[in-house]
């Protein structure tokens, strides 16, 4: 009877551990990424946006960020917001 437990014990090992590791990977893993204060930026009017209400924001293939608003589109070239009217 000691060998069988024996044997048990050690093939759940590899299990338990395979366990352990999904079940912290899971719940740790977005811990505050989103919560960083320098992740987030607030554009308003005064930084060039057409509309303070924003419908839409995309991201082109080449990095430029667009913008849909209430007055109409803008697009951002990484320090300011450009207008089309």
């Amino acid at each position: 009877m000691k060998r069988f437990y024996y044997m048990f014990y050690l093939s759940s090992i590899p299990k338990i551990f395979l366990i352990w590791i999904t079940l912290t990977t899971i719940i740790f893993a977005q811990t505050n990424t989103l919560n960083d204060d320098w992740r987030w930026v607030r554009f308003t009017t005064d930084d060039g946006l057409p509309s303070n209400r924003v419908f839409d924001v995309i991201e082109t293939k080449s990095g430029i960020v667009w913008a849909a608003t209430e007055f109409g589109a803008a697009w951002y070239n990484g320090f300011y917001w450009h207008s089309i009217s």
